[in-house]
């Protein structure tokens, strides 16, 4: 369950097909090939480039795009876009870099530190940007994202004596641009940026979160799906994004759960069972026993 949501999404947004010119609602045409969000017009170049302009000033110029009824999409760099729209602008994250998203803040992490040299006897900055899981199909995925994304393949840690596989890459600059975007703003917490997803962002990170912290439980004949983590600001923000969608999420509720001597507090909401099709059919998950269970949930 996903995958086909995920290559509907990709072929969207990364095979962007034959511009669309329309009349219909959210963007008006106007003479000479132009297209009107708002105050923007965008226009199509002799070149087969666009031009976007403000009040008969040209903003940006732009070597390819896409032109929808109600907003114009423009590739930026490193898995953005500049959305056009009546609203005004704003950059939004394409489907790949939301669905890493949703993965670096389920099980992942972005860090940045110091670290000493003792022959130099300096300290040196040091940056990580990492998802880890006991599921290859996951670490795969990240590791797919992520160079659709950013250019280049992950490197793969096997921890010894267990079975966690960690991909990570330690750059500067991946590190400052997701830090841009506030996808993981410390241990156990992150920020979903909503202000720079459309719907389809929307679900992509939805998928990548519920496949590295969502559970699906059976008692007899009844199914349950639901979210956790410890971080309760970022779990209201994913209940948002799923409440922006359609969805009616039940009320996010905190528990305590004991592992040895420690004692963990985790936080957790789950999806009315009247939406679980619903929720299988939009959002979906990569991970293997969660993919197992939605075939069982929907076989009647």
């Amino acid at each position: 369950m996903g995958s086909g949501y995920a290559k509907e999404q990709y072929k969207e947004r990364f095979g962007q097909g034959a511009p669309v010119w329309s009349g219909e609602k959210g963007g008006e045409c106007v003479a000479g090939g132009v297209k009107r969000y708002g105050e923007y017009e965008v226009r199509e170049t002799a070149g087969g480039g666009y031009e976007l302009s403000k009040g008969g000033m040209v903003v940006g110029s732009f070597a390819s795009g896409r032109i929808d009824p109600d907003r114009a999409l423009f590739p930026l760099s490193r898995g953005t876009w500049l959305e056009v729209s009546d609203k005004g602008l704003r950059e939004i994250l394409a489907s790949q870099k939301a669905m890493m998203g949703g993965l670096i803040a389920s099980d992942g992490g972005s860090h940045f530190y110091y670290r000493y040299d003792q022959k130099k006897d300096s300290y040196s900055s040091q940056y990580k940007t990492s998802f880890a899981s006991t599921d290859r199909e996951l670490i795969d995925l990240f590791g797919g994202l992520f160079e659709a994304v950013y250019g280049q393949a992950p490197h793969l840690y096997q921890y010894p004596n267990r079975d966690f596989t960690e991909a990570y890459v330690s750059s500067k600059e991946v590190f400052y641009d997701l830090n841009d975007f506030g996808i993981k703003t410390g241990p156990f917490q992150f920020h979903v940026p909503r202000e720079h997803l459309d719907d389809a962002g929307k679900r992509a990170y939805l998928t990548g979160f519920f496949s590295g912290d969502g559970t699906i439980s059976r008692c007899g004949n009844q199914f349950e799906i639901r979210i956790y983590s410890k971080h309760k600001e970022g779990l209201e923000e994913m209940k948002q994004i799923l409440e922006d969608l359609g969805f009616h999420p039940n009320e996010v509720h905190t528990g305590v759960k004991k592992r040895g001597k420690r004692i963990e507090i985790r936080h957790n909401f789950s999806i009315p069972a009247g939406e679980h099709r619903r929720f299988i059919k939009e959002i979906g998950s990569y991970k293997p026993s969660h993919r197992r269970v939605f075939k069982e949930m929907t076989e009647d």
